[in-house]
């Protein structure tokens, strides 16, 4: 029941309220690079474009929020819920862009590209990191904690509701780890933020500097791919360091409740699953030939070819886009036509990582195993239809096996459009699809079409792509379809109000 005091709120004030938290949350985090400047007195000039747009995102978000706090019984529609995640990712790109711009070297397009880059984990990037301040080297790493655990998340850790769950869920997150919200989503951030800080140090015995170590920590785990150096983590040439990177781009991109069951020890669960056995084909499969693949271009013997080939196929199937090599511009079109498929795959559900994601590929695939097999044995055998996930056995229904094709056709719709509008650009077939893929799957490999080198047009669409590919396609095509909807039905009303006049 509605108290007699509470205010019925309109939806447009709820989901103003709610976007306004996740502003205020992205206004604090903008802060958070600041201690930097205690080991880096000469960047204190850098202050002011991280201090007054924190300043006015937390006031215009405590605005939009106040209406709503503490109101105890928000109810609204299910489909404001998407409307509210991508309102709030729009919000935090706009806020993280300022810092950016308010240096006065990169254009509105750069600072976008950057901000949306870092937010959803893409790690493509439009400056010379070897000549950035650390500041905002760190900040880039803070936008890739931020955006990796997920903004809705970090607002259902702090701002529990039941309709923070629902908020959770629309964002990409389907799982949650315990019944309680707030602890479920704690915890999540918990799991993640150890990851990090074992990295971090981990990274530091091996060779790298602290303030390195901690970025390319936060960058790992949260799948982004940003890197303190140019050459990205071939810039160190160590295999401990590496070894390194893929263990924490492999965890940061397992699932949520995989993660927990691997700290509790349940290994044998967590082999059974679905998505963790199509890993291990995938990898015992592609590995090898990827290895061959390089052998004798970019790498001299097989032992390195192998190393090469073990890094960029985990880099690419988590969605972080670390590189040992340099430039693809060598690669064979094997290596990269077999990176391009890893990437569209992406890695586990529920996680850090973009893509098509394993979980539909496998139900895809079971399915169609399943279809055959009942044609083979006959109509009167009725063939029970299965897949293992998180260690038990469920049952295939029709709604599972239509949204994971669903899932996948959408992506594949999209980076239909954006390929056919890199090639009009001037861009050859493989190099588009190449580099299309890595955007919608939130990867960073870039063969060199958007980022420093890409125009404007380029570069927005990038961030379209960015962005639809992050919130897993749901959220942002409901919303463009619902507001076009809105924009239409007004027209005709229009229209009407005109012949009637």
């Amino acid at each position: 029941m509605i108290k007699s005091n509470e205010k019925i709120l309109s939806p447009a004030r709820i989901v103003l309220g709610y976007s306004g938290f996740c502003m205020m949350i992205v206004g604090i985090a903008l802060l958070f690079p600041l201690w930097v400047l205690f080991f880096h007195h000469e960047e204190i000039i850098y202050a002011k474009n991280f201090i007054i747009p924190s300043i006015i995102a937390i006031t215009i978000g405590f605005v939009f929020f106040k209406p709503i706090y503490k109101q105890k019984n928000i109810e609204l529609d299910k489909k404001y819920d998407n409307f509210i995640v991508v309102l709030s990712w729009i919000f935090a790109v706009i806020i993280c862009a300022c810092p950016y711009y308010l240096t006065g070297n990169y254009s509105v397009t750069q600072s976008m590209f950057e901000a949306t880059s870092g937010l959803t984990t893409t790690g493509i990037t439009v400056m010379d990191v070897d000549n950035l301040p650390k500041i905002y080297l760190m900040f880039r790493s803070t936008t890739l904690y931020v955006g990796g655990i997920g903004i809705i998340l970090i607002m259902t850790s702090l701002f529990a509701t039941t309709f923070g769950m629902r908020l959770y869920n629309a964002e990409g997150h389907p799982n949650k780890l315990i019944p309680n919200v707030i602890k479920s989503a704690r915890m999540i951030v918990c799991i993640y933020t150890g990851y990090m800080i074992v990295g971090a140090i981990l990274f530091t015995i091996f060779g790298m500097h602290p303030f390195d170590a901690i970025n390319h920590a936060m960058a790992a785990v949260s799948s982004g791919g940003f890197s303190t150096k140019s050459s990205s983590i071939g810039y160190y040439h160590s295999v401990p360091i590496e070894i390194i990177s893929m263990v924490l781009m492999i965890l940061g991109t397992t699932n949520f409740m995989l993660n927990l069951m691997l700290l509790k020890g349940k290994f044998k669960t967590f082999f059974k699953h679905c998505e963790v056995k199509f890993t291990i084909v995938a990898w015992v499969i592609l590995v090898p030939i990827l290895a061959c693949a390089l052998l004798g271009g970019v790498c001299a013997t097989f032992g390195e070819s192998f190393r090469v080939s073990l890094f960029h196929i985990v880099s690419a199937m988590s969605t972080t886009g670390f590189q040992t090599t340099g430039s693809f511009a060598n690669w064979p079109t094997a290596g990269m036509f077999i990176l391009a498929i890893l990437m569209m795959i992406g890695f586990q559900n529920g996680s850090t990582s973009a893509g098509i994601k394993e979980y539909r590929i496998a139900i895809i695939l079971k399915s169609i195993y399943y279809d055959i097999k009942s044609k083979l044995v006959g109509k009167r055998v009725i063939v029970p239809r299965k897949i293992n996930m998180y260690g038990e056995e469920v049952d295939l229904t029709p709604e599972r096996t239509f949204d994971a094709h669903n899932g996948a056709m959408m992506y594949l719709g999209v980076l239909t459009i954006g390929t056919l509008i890199y090639t009009l650009c001037g861009n050859s077939v493989a190099n588009s699809m190449f580099e299309f893929s890595s955007i919608l799957s939130c990867v960073g490999l870039s063969s060199g079409i958007s980022g420093a080198l890409g125009n404007n047009f380029v570069n927005w669409v990038a961030i379209f792509g960015m962005l639809i590919g992050r919130l897993d396609f749901y959220p942002v095509i409901f919303v463009t379809l619902i507001s076009c909807s809105g924009i239409g039905k007004n027209f005709r009303k229009l229209v009407r109000k005109g012949d009637n006049d």
